[in-house]
């Protein structure tokens, strides 16, 4: 992807009024600290599948999983996926330090 499609997608702005730090582009969630720095994604939704898309600039690490569920993800009452997301972050990022 040239930079410049990549600078457009982005340029992002707050969808909180009350916080600045979760920032939402085109397509794209930025959120510009978390507990391996920024992280830029998107999770997704159909019918009995959730899935989850996250970028690691810091680490130049992708993570992308999708699971073939949404009973309670849909609705947000688990907070499985964030458990997902965080735990398999955790798992690769924390593997690549060694190297």
């Amino acid at each position: 992807m040239s930079d410049s499609y990549l600078d457009e997608i982005l340029n992002s702005i707050p969808i909180n009024p009350d916080t600045d730090d979760i920032l939402y582009g085109a397509g794209v969630a930025v959120y510009r600290t978390g507990p391996f720095g920024p992280v830029c994604g998107h999770g997704g939704w159909i019918p009995g599948y959730s899935s989850s898309l996250r970028y690691y600039p810091d680490y130049r690490i992708a993570i992308a999983f999708q699971i073939n569920t949404d009973i309670g993800i849909v609705d947000d009452t688990t907070p499985v996926m964030r458990e997902m997301e965080a735990r398999l972050a955790e798992i690769v990022i924390s593997s690549t330090r060694g190297l």
